[in-house]
């Protein structure tokens, strides 16, 4: 994507809704300001864009086992089918292992040739993996470490390493 290139941001396709959320709210306003760090502006609508940008972020739960270790430090308690309530399952703890925080761009034409589906341009996911369940902390980390990789191809997963106090992570979070 060329500098100067207009840009709309919406939710998923396949979820509408959820552009009524504060969260996504948030996740739109950290990607328009990776965007514009890029050299795009933001278009009035979708009318005047040439490119539309999906919104996804996922934050994915470990698979954990419903038996509980014994109390008691004794192995073999999970045998015995002690169960952890279902309050205690939706609890973080470092026990139940870490979660991963995704976000996924996907940028589409806005106006495909012949009114046929629009073509995806570049698509960008990127994710952090830690035993964390706040996903608002990780956004603006996502947001800055996709910056670099809006607008082209990376052919295949590649890792990144970014701190919390990078100035491109920091540009993120004041933008507005």
């Amino acid at each position: 994507m060329q500098p100067g290139t207009a840009f709309v941001v919406t939710p998923p396709r396949r979820d509408p809704g959820a552009e009524s959320s504060l969260l996504y709210a948030e996740t739109a306003r950290l990607v328009k300001g990776a965007l514009m760090a890029k050299g795009l502006y933001e278009a009035p609508d979708s009318a005047h864009a040439r490119v539309i940008v999906e919104v996804e972020y996922t934050m994915e739960t470990p698979r954990v086992s419903r038996a509980a270790p014994d109390p008691t430090g004794q192995p073999g308690a999970a045998a015995r089918g002690m169960e952890i309530p279902d309050e205690a399952l939706n609890a973080r703890s470092a026990q139940r292992g870490p979660l991963e925080k995704n976000l996924i761009l996907t940028a589409r034409e806005a106006r495909p040739a012949g009114g046929g589906v629009p073509r995806t341009l570049w698509s960008v996911e990127v994710s952090t993996t830690d035993n964390s369940n706040d996903l608002r902390k990780y956004l603006p980390i996502l947001a800055a470490s996709a910056i670099d990789h809006m607008g082209t191809d990376s052919d295949g997963p590649k890792t990144i390493r970014i701190s919390e106090t990078d100035k491109s992570v920091t540009l993120i979070r004041q933008s507005k």
